[in-house]
């Protein structure tokens, strides 16, 4: 029943085919990206993915309108007049040649009259200014991924459904009856609480979000006048489809030449393509097509509904690709949004009142003069874009690979396929030192399977180099042998980098007997973060306030005397001379630009002999505090989703493949920590680097 209300309108067979080819090309679309991290690929262009995508979606639909018009001309039906919105005229004796060699091959003078008596003017300018739109949107995708994490992204992008029926209202004068507003609230209700997961999560400042809203509205819009262009009369889907993606074509050829102008890390037009590759472009240029036909033969609603179908299936895929568990909150939610799209289509849908719309009739002079403007302007827009840098702040998400997935689907009509997810590590910069409190040599060529996501692993040890002063250190080796501040080394390192090595963006810092999954993190890391475990990280000022074993040794005495002599140095720090802070310390984070900071407090702290735990904790919010200003959004991020603590013991196996942190692996059980160790092995195969 639910289907057969679609089903008795007009075109309901072709909207629901349509409906159901989109959700079908979005989800496998979905798992090729998925299934591709296994093999590698390379980073595509944004700009020249859309064209070749464009381009090809331009020449199925020319095939298309081709054999339709010889069907057309077959049936003795003609182009139609200027302005004629029937199906088609009737040959003339002046179309003799055009009839001569009935079902012979069309050609091209009659093919471009059919073609002109489809798609008149003002259309063509519709069209023009809407590829235009979603060439803008793709850029603006792009960007947001850079901004923020794919949750955060998707988790906005969850309203596109209401936004979308909202505008459908306002500007088209549609009515939708009260059963589907309540399809439409679920739908969105069901696509946050599939993607959302407790204590996870990511705050980005007010200018993403406001990028992420704005991109949301320019779909939504976007796809309403699709629809409105599609239904203002009686053409072909086809020739409609010609227009949209030639004009496609050519706006992102040109902003990709642009773009190569701009930025000298723009990739060549054909660059990055491997078999998944080309299957994605296939795949979205059919997805291309079914769109235009859910717009055609129902509306924009139901093409957002096929879209969050489509997420809320791919949020069930991570155990059948990966193993990894279900968000707690995945099951109901992707529940929720399968009964709100039988809700929404079981409902009668009121005939949409596009002919409502108010239009306007341009002239030559204006038309060229709006799209030279509009041309212009989104080249520009495109062009600052494109300079965007990467400052998304730390996403509390344990499977990013779900998350590339999922932006695969943003936006609907015209997802770049330049946004499949490359196996690229998000320390590939960065520095790991890891830290040994006594000699392990024979641990050592284990430790070396994390080299090949970092720029440079760094081995501390005492006794590391015997034929050296304890003192002496290099960029990959030290033996620093005062453990209780071993953060005066990473000090060290931080100002080495700082220094001789500017391609560094950050420093994580991880005991040797705890693990750290590098490919579970987002790709940019511009906050710091530490692992949230007993002595649980707090700021206090008296030491009734928090039960630990090291007051009873001044360890908060010596903290204090650091703030004091800090503070008399009259630098711009924020503290106060009675608070100190505690912290589990043996797995953090640190990002370049906060290197200086590190260096300058740990050589104060140090010479107080502030004991790790209470000095490092101390050290980031102090930073955190200053550096912040006056934002409430803290500059650092406690994860609490690290197994174990200072002094746990005995993870499982299933504990140390599942976490992506943890603390402390058992050396003497290889049956717990070699899994872990060949899961990186297989992590390390997947990267667009050789191993080193």
């Amino acid at each position: 029943m639910a289907w057969e209300s679609l089903l008795g309108q007009t075109g309901g067979h072709q909207a629901l085919q349509a409906a159901l080819g989109l959700i079908a090309i979005q989800v496998g679309m979905g798992m090729v990206i998925k299934m591709a991290q296994t093999d590698g690929s390379s980073s595509l262009s944004p700009s020249g993915s859309s064209t070749m995508s464009e381009l090809a979606k331009l020449v199925l639909s020319a095939v298309l309108f081709r054999r339709e018009c010889a069907r057309r001309r077959n049936r003795g039906i003609g182009p139609k007049a200027a302005g004629d919105k029937s199906h088609g005229g009737s040959f003339d004796h002046g179309d003799d040649a055009e009839l001569e060699g009935h079902g012979s091959s069309l050609n091209l003078c009659l093919l471009w009259r059919y073609f002109k008596g489809d798609v008149g003017m003002d259309k063509r300018l519709g069209y023009y200014l809407l590829a235009l739109c979603y060439a803008l949107i793709n850029n603006l995708v792009f960007a947001s991924n850079k901004l923020a994490d794919a949750g955060t992204v998707q988790l906005v992008s969850s309203g596109g459904t209401l936004v979308t029926a909202m505008l459908m209202m306002a500007g088209l004068k549609a009515a939708l009856a009260r059963t589907q507003w309540a399809a439409i609230w679920i739908q969105s209700l069901g696509l946050v609480l599939a993607q959302y997961e407790p204590s996870k999560g990511a705050a980005c400042h007010w200018s993403t979000y406001l990028l992420l809203v704005v991109q949301l509205l320019l779909s939504a819009a976007s796809s309403l006048y699709n629809q409105h262009l599609l239904k203002s009369s009686d053409s072909s889907l086809h020739a409609d489809n010609m227009m949209l993606f030639g004009s496609g074509a050519v706006i992102n050829l040109g902003f990709h030449v642009l773009l190569g102008l701009v930025s000298s890390s723009e990739p060549g037009l054909l660059q990055g393509y491997n078999s998944a590759g080309a299957v994605l472009v296939v795949l979205n240029v059919f997805a291309g097509i079914a769109v235009t036909c859910v717009y055609k033969h129902a509306d924009a609603v139901v093409a957002c509904l096929a879209t969050a179908t489509a997420t809320a299936m791919l949020l069930c895929a991570p155990p059948l690709f990966s193993g990894t568990k279900l968000g707690v909150l995945v099951i109901p939610g992707t529940a929720l949004v399968f009964a709100a799209s039988w809700l929404y289509v079981a409902s009668p849908l009121p005939k949409s009142a596009e002919s409502r719309l108010v239009t306007t009739s341009w002239g030559s002079g204006r038309r060229r003069a709006l799209s030279l403007a509009l041309t212009l302007a989104t080249a520009v827009i495109v062009a600052l874009l494109a300079e965007v840098e990467a400052e998304a702040p730390l996403a509390m998400d344990a499977a990013p690979a779900l998350e590339t997935t999922l932006s695969a689907l943003s936006p609907v009509a015209h997802s770049p396929v330049a946004h499949s997810p490359v196996a690229h590590s998000p320390f590939a910069h960065s520095l790991a030192m890891v830290r040994w409190n006594s000699a392990r040599p024979e641990r050592i060529p284990l430790l070396t399977k994390y080299a090949p996501f970092f720029d440079t692993l760094h081995l501390s040890m005492p006794g590391l180099m015997p034929d050296r002063d304890a003192g002496f250190y290099n960029w990959t080796h030290d033996q620093f042998v005062e453990i209780e501040l071993v953060y005066m080394q990473v000090a060290n390192m931080m100002h080495m980098a700082l220094s001789e090595h500017a391609r560094i963006d950050g420093l994580l810092f991880f005991h040797f007997d705890a693990w750290v999954d590098p490919l579970a993190w987002p790709p940019s890391q511009q906050h710091m973060w530490a692992s949230y475990g007993t002595p649980h990280y707090a700021c206090i000022n008296d030491t009734k306030a928090y039960d630990w074993w090291g007051w009873s040794r001044g360890f908060h005495k010596a903290a204090m005397a650091a703030m004091e002599a800090l503070d008399q140095l009259g630098l711009d720090y924020r503290l106060r001379r009675d608070e100190w802070c505690v912290g589990w310390s043996d797995i953090y984070w640190i990002p370049r630009r906060f290197f200086a900071d590190f260096v300058l407090l740990s050589h104060i702290f140090a010479r107080f002999k502030v004991f790790h735990e209470v000095a490092i904790a101390t050290m980031l919010h102090i930073i955190d505090s200053t550096r912040r200003g006056a934002s409430a959004q803290s500059l650092l991020t406690l994860v609490d989703d690290c197994w174990g603590s200072c002094c746990s013991s005995n993870p499982t196996v299933t504990n140390v493949l599942e976490a992506r942190c943890g603390h402390r692996l058992d050396y003497l059980s290889p049956a717990v920590y070699q899994p872990y160790y060949d899961k990186l092995d297989r992590q390390a195969r997947m990267l667009h680097q050789p191993r080193r």
